[in-house]
């Protein structure tokens, strides 16, 4: 089902508001053991990092009734962003996360860019997933790190 089509969700830029979903959506992940953190953050360091965030303008929010995931794109070049998702578990396996990323992919702000993935080789749901969304296995100059899989969608290829 194309949820974009359906209008079954929204996205916006994320907000102060919401802060706390993504402070307990952080959490449930690193308790998942999907993100490279080990650690659950507390609220306040999560608040002064959240607030640096979301003044960079990469930092997306999906919602319909309730919020349902974010997606967070981060530079490490000029010409490069990483990226971070995350949706919550309800949501998962209903194609929120590639429908909400595909819109993300298609503005015009994110069209210059290339898009890395750096993702825990553990992570078969993650793999799968970027592999979904057309993104390649590539060799990277910014992570070497062994446990990872690196993916990458070059914006010549949208």
């Amino acid at each position: 089902m194309d949820l974009k089509k359906e209008k079954i969700f929204k996205v916006r830029k994320a907000n102060i508001k919401d802060a706390k979903f993504t402070f307990n959506l952080f959490n449930e992940n690193v308790s998942n053991k999907k993100f490279f953190t080990k650690k659950k953050i507390n609220f306040n360091d999560h608040l002064k990092w959240y607030e640096n965030r979301i003044k960079k303008k990469f930092f997306y929010i999906c919602y319909a009734k309730e919020r349902i995931g974010f997606l967070r794109l981060e530079n490490i070049s000029k010409k490069d962003l990483s990226v971070s998702i995350a949706i919550g578990r309800k949501y998962q396996n209903k194609n929120y996360g590639k429908n909400f990323f595909e819109e993300i992919l298609d503005k015009k702000i994110i069209k210059k860019y290339n898009i890395w993935a750096f993702i825990k080789s553990k992570n078969l749901a993650s793999n799968k997933f970027f592999k979904t969304l057309g993104f390649k296995k590539k060799e990277n100059k910014y992570r070497k790190e062994k446990y990872l899989k690196i993916f990458c969608k070059v914006k010549s290829e949208r």
